[in-house]
């Protein structure tokens, strides 16, 4: 396997021979166009070129760019990737090719040629960098990650994780059904799952004798709830890591756990991520809201809760009767008022929501967060109650 880097205006000539069979390509590219030559070589003086495949205007970055050429194990099938996609692929053996789109090739006399877009030749010859493909989103989101650590970007990482398979050591092959996961002390951090995003990052890290496997990432962390696992440190071929915590792993388990939950028990695992109980208001606060609403009869129920988020502000959910748009600028009003009279940070930072019944809000809050208000039924509402029920 070789890797060269270039940019677009780069003009790149290379020459990659087999390592065990008379076979070479030879690669030209100007920025515009790039032609790969299939050659056979029978002794010096028996060179033949036998098929030609031409890439025009490929999709270079302007920047920084890679072509990574992949001979099999057997030496009698070659692939070209660049920026990790395959573009490219010669068979020898069989006298066939593949490109992604089977224009602007000149005709060649005795191969076959294929679009590349899911030939098997790939799954079963390229499988390791066919694994590189497919988690280039998850290796770019660890680059944004490590570069600003923002929730946003975290979310991203873990939606990518939720669908992607990584490479993990193993004491044992895989064919021993007790094989276990191997872990290492990382500084303070003990028991942690050293994870990669693809063979080479794998490769390159591990420099002891291991053996490994692939493991979907949302079963991985499903299972490793429960395991005396702190931290999972997850790679990419630059080297760059980023740290997962133990209490983020029901999050990434998620698409896993939920195919044996009822709807009721997703929305209340999927709910815990997202809000969470308003815990620093005093009683006092509480029972001064709780004033403020009884002159509200349309007010059925307050609940005080924020975002998971660390910058969430508190919000005041309010579930009420046959309301209108003037009671809920009234109350808007209201608070305001009562921020202005008390000074309380609480109030004046508090965002007024209203829970729309069947709403995944409202099913979220009720499911999640106990009211901090509850109407008063008068005694004559409660007679009356009891007649309809009779």
């Amino acid at each position: 396997m070789s890797n060269y880097s270039f940019s677009q205006n780069n003009t790149l000539n290379i020459e990659s021979n087999s390592p065990n069979a008379p076979f070479m390509i030879s690669i030209d590219c100007d920025g515009t166009q790039l032609h790969c030559f299939g050659i056979t070589i029978e002794n010096t003086s028996d060179i033949a070129i036998v098929e030609t495949l031409t890439l025009k205007n490929p999709d270079f970055s302007s920047l920084n760019n890679t072509l990574k050429v992949v001979w099999a194990n057997e030496g009698d099938k070659c692939a070209i990737l660049i920026n990790a996609k395959f573009e490219l692929v010669f068979d020898f053996e069989n006298q066939h090719s593949y490109a992604r789109s089977l224009k602007n090739h000149p005709p060649t006399e005795g191969w076959k040629r294929f679009e590349l877009n899911y030939a098997p030749i790939v799954h079963t010859v390229f499988s390791k960098e066919l694994f590189e493909q497919k988690n280039q989103s998850l290796s770019k989101a660890i680059t944004t990650l490590s570069e600003e650590n923002s929730e946003n970007n975290r979310l991203e990482l873990f939606k990518d994780l939720m669908n992607a398979t990584i490479i993990v050591p193993i004491h044992t092959p895989e064919s021993d059904p007790n094989h276990n996961i191997y872990t290492f002390d990382i500084e303070n951090y003990p028991r942690v799952v050293c994870a990669y995003t693809n063979y080479t990052a794998y490769e390159e890290a591990i420099d002891i004798p291991l053996y490994s496997k692939a493991i979907q990432a949302d079963f991985l962390c499903h299972h490793a709830i429960e395991w005396d696992i702190s931290h999972i440190l997850l790679s990419n071929e630059k080297n760059e890591s980023v740290l997962i915590y133990k209490e983020e792993f029901p999050l990434i388990a998620l698409s896993h756990s939920a195919q044996t939950m009822s709807y009721t028990q997703r929305l209340n695992y999927m709910s815990k991520f997202l809000i969470k109980e308003e815990n620093s208001v005093s009683h006092e606060e509480i029972d001064t809201l709780a004033t403020f609403l009884q002159d509200y009869s349309w007010v059925q129920k307050a609940y005080l809760f924020r975002s998971t988020a660390n910058s969430g502000a508190t919000m005041l959910g309010i579930l009420g009767g046959k309301e209108s748009n003037k009671d809920h600028v009234a109350l808007f009003k209201g608070l305001i008022d009562l921020s202005k009279s008390k000074e309380t940070p609480v109030y004046k930072n508090c965002e007024l929501t209203i829970l729309e019944e069947n709403s995944y809000l409202y099913q979220s809050v009720t499911l999640l967060i106990p009211p901090c208000y509850t109407q008063k039924i008068s005694e004559e509402t409660e007679e009356k109650l009891e007649v309809s029920e009779e």
